[in-house]
């Protein structure tokens, strides 16, 4: 499936650099796949049980990688063509002990480790229960052995 995705790429400036293609997310009828450009950009597809494949690149500019938040939404939150919802975001420093979306505990699972290039740290995919509309995520980290709550809206 992944060579399927990359010939649904808009440019050639949207391959993926020499790290590949990550395939995350639950798994079912959605297929989500996460890698990195060669130009210092961050791209995301999702396929669904028809043959749509939605392919969406981005990346922080120079003075965003300078300045960015601990906790970043990357791509989302957002439905995918299987008919659930998701948030891909970058965790800056630190492993994700836990989450929760308004106290509710959702999984968040890690995609990979994020190139410099971009901005560095982890991103990490969650399945989200349901649409958020101005909700709190709140992400329990551990940092160099001790752990602190890092928190982030989420919202259309």
């Amino acid at each position: 499936m992944t060579q399927e995705v990359l010939r649904h790429l808009s440019s050639p400036h949207d391959a993926p650099d020499g790290r590949g293609v990550a395939r995350t997310g639950p798994g079912g009828r959605a297929g989500y796949y996460f890698w990195e450009t060669a130009d210092a950009r961050m791209c995301f597809a999702e396929t669904g049980p028809f043959p749509d494949i939605a392919v969406t690149c981005g990346g922080p500019s120079a003075a965003e990688r300078d300045h960015m938040p601990e906790l970043r939404p990357l791509f989302g939150p957002a439905s995918d063509p299987a008919g659930g919802w998701y948030l891909i975001f970058r965790l800056g420093h630190g492993t994700v002990i836990s989450s929760t979306l308004e106290g509710n505990p959702v999984t968040a699972q890690r995609v990979r480790k994020l190139g410099p290039q971009v901005g560095g740290g982890q991103a990490y995919f969650i399945p989200l229960p349901h649409w958020p509309h101005d909700e709190r995520l709140s992400v329990k980290v551990a940092v160099n052995g001790k752990q602190k709550t890092l928190t982030m809206n989420v919202d259309l």
